[in-house]
């Protein structure tokens, strides 16, 4: 690992020295990135997002022992061509740009669903931008939407690399392969549409949804950058699609997810900010094992509090609203925000079961650069659920049914035992939308390079 940073760091100063010898002629690239690392002390929690073939978190029981967290991101920046407007590099008609991601002790790693550490190396961007004018660029590659994550435009907290506190920008659309046309308006004003495949990770789960082979998003955004003043707001049509035995692609199911975040930031000692995130539309399956359920209930002749999701509506809705702020004082600062969820209970119509305990997250975060490129940090963050009482009935309920089949006698249990197995994972479905919560607090520094 050291021998790794130090190549990355003698890579980073020779390239600095080409991007400054060779700025002024047809072309050059830039190499830099930034070293993350904190230590953290939280508790152990449940989310749903632990769940399931398509998990996106597989160590959130581990949390407790999960005390350090480490990144290293690489940035490489290529461009070549006249400048559209002399005298400004920003301008120049070819660039091209990827991110490159180096989790060194990820305990949530995609490749891998058991709750042990691993590393993770990831191309997270990688696309070229082409700007026959300068007030119009074409860019294609894998990308990700800015304008989609709130985030962007108020402050991204350096102290949640996975993404336990993430509501404020849980709908960003994120390392998608596609085009996006954008247009300057004017300084610092921008408009865009992209078409991209796949759908946010936000999507996926409000839809149970497809994954990125079988989903495809259109993002339309605007993005204002003033001195005193910042707003974005951006749109996203979601189409999902099943195969079908004869192999065709029909992409039948449509939601939308849209959101917006303004900042006045006229005094730097105090810059609020607030930000809405919105979900309605299609939803892209049948919950669970409902028709397995079904069938194991006619089978029995058992009368359980029938749970809705049998019957689920088959479409939903949320609304995310955020508030915070950052204060600049010196080289040092503070950033809080509080993000508040909403949606229909359980049972309800709209409902999105995977959601229907989320409640509130939260972080705090203080800062202080003893250096230009060193940032040290404190931070201490929440992540609050509520019971819903009809959800945990439901799962009650079926246990009861469960103890009945148990308390059979011997030689039934054979004949039993199939409905058994289908009760039996329809409870674990309905108990993995269970929540609790879990807070989160530590230090830790940054190396920009």
């Amino acid at each position: 690992m050291r021998t790794f940073i130090l190549l990355i760091m003698f890579l980073s100063f020779i390239s600095s020295e080409a991007f400054a010898t060779r700025a002024h002629v047809q072309g050059g690239f830039l190499l830099k990135g930034d070293l993350r690392s904190y230590y953290k002390v939280q508790n152990n929690y449940k989310s749903a997002l632990d769940n399931g073939d398509g998990n996106i978190r597989s160590g959130a029981n581990n949390r407790e022992d999960q005390n350090v967290r480490s990144r290293l991101q690489l940035e490489v920046i290529g461009f070549g061509g006249p400048l559209n407007i002399p005298g400004r590099g920003e301008t120049r008609q070819w660039l091209s740009y990827a991110r490159l991601k180096f989790d060194a002790n990820d305990p949530d790693s995609y490749n891998n669903k058991t709750d042990d550490l691993d590393n993770e190396l990831a191309i997270e961007n990688a696309w070229v931008r082409y700007a026959p004018l300068s007030w119009i660029g074409i860019k294609a590659g894998r990308m990700s939407m800015a304008p989609t994550a709130n985030a962007t435009l108020t402050y991204e907290f350096l102290s949640d690399l996975d993404d336990d506190f993430v509501l404020y920008s849980a709908g960003s659309v994120l390392n998608k392969d596609g085009y996006e046309i954008d247009v300057w308006l004017g300084e610092g004003i921008k408009v865009g549409v992209a078409e991209l495949q796949g759908m946010s990770r936000g999507g996926r789960i409000a839809t149970n949804g497809a994954s990125s082979t079988r989903a495809k998003t259109r993002v339309v955004y605007t993005k204002i950058e003033k001195p005193h003043f910042a707003f974005q707001l951006a749109r996203q049509y979601v189409r999902s699609s099943r195969t079908y035995e004869d192999e065709s692609r029909r992409y039948l199911y449509h939601h939308i997810a849209q959101n917006w975040a303004a900042q006045l930031r006229t005094f730097p000692k105090f810059q609020p900010w607030v930000g809405q995130q919105t979900f309605w539309g299609d939803k892209t399956y049948q919950p669970f094992a409902a028709a397995s359920v079904n069938a194991a209930i006619a089978a029995t002749g058992l009368s359980p509090s029938a749970s809705c999701m049998l019957n689920e509506h088959g479409r939903g809705e949320y609304d995310v609203r955020s508030i915070g702020f950052v204060s600049k004082l010196g080289n040092g600062g503070l950033a809080v925000e509080r993000t508040k969820y909403d949606s229909p209970g359980y049972c309800k119509d709209n409902a999105i079961s995977p959601n229907v305990e989320l409640d509130i997250h939260s972080h705090a975060e203080a800062w202080y650069k003893p250096f230009k490129n060193i940032k040290v940090f404190a931070f201490y963050n929440t992540s609050i659920h509520k019971q819903d009482t009809k959800l945990r009935n439901d799962i009650k309920a079926y246990q009861k049914d469960l103890a009945i089949l148990n308390s059979l006698p011997a030689q039934m249990q054979p004949a039993v035992a199939p409905v058994k197995g289908a009760i039996e994972s329809y409870v674990a479905a309905l108990d993995a939308q269970r929540y609790t919560d879990s807070t989160s607090r530590g230090i830790g520094v940054v190396l920009n390079f």
